[in-house]
């Protein structure tokens, strides 16, 4: 009965929905191992991003082109499940589940998450043995919105 769509009760011959579980949200553990990569914007793979970790629960990410690199501030709201860029994008680390090659990014005002701002695709994994990746030698221009 584990693998049928569809359960019947010993009682009724009307057919019983299948019965859903919803995940826990991911521990912030959980989504750093998941964004430990180097990312490219999927419509200019030559724009890369990285993450950079901390014990807490606010997070870096540096971009990096032809114009040099600019470092950008992350917020993990576990309870909500969204990984918010300042205050104007976000991200559902719970997506990374179903599609771990790319991270979707949505406009603050989308938390239907109809249609992805702009979408990332993983390019290859951060520095090896470390989840504090990806430290910039030399100066990183700060902004707190993207």
């Amino acid at each position: 009965f584990l693998h049928s769509p569809v359960r019947r009760c010993s009682s009724h011959t009307n057919p019983v929905p299948p019965l859903r579980f919803r995940m826990p949200p991911p521990s912030a553990g959980d989504v750093k191992l998941s964004l430990n990569f180097v990312w490219g914007k999927e419509s200019d793979l030559t724009e890369t991003y990285a993450f950079e970790f901390s014990a807490s629960t606010q997070w870096g990410c540096v971009r990096s082109n032809d114009r040099g690199s600019s470092k950008f501030k992350l917020f993990y709201d576990g309870g909500a499940t969204r990984l918010w860029w300042g205050e104007s994008y976000f991200t559902d680390p719970v997506d990374l589940v179903s599609q771990p090659e790319k991270l979707k990014w949505y406009r603050a005002a989308d938390r239907a998450k109809n249609r992805a701002a702009f979408v990332w695709k993983r390019l290859r994994a951060a520095r090896p043995g470390s989840l504090e990746a990806n430290q910039l030698s030399g100066k990183v221009k700060t902004e707190a919105k993207a």
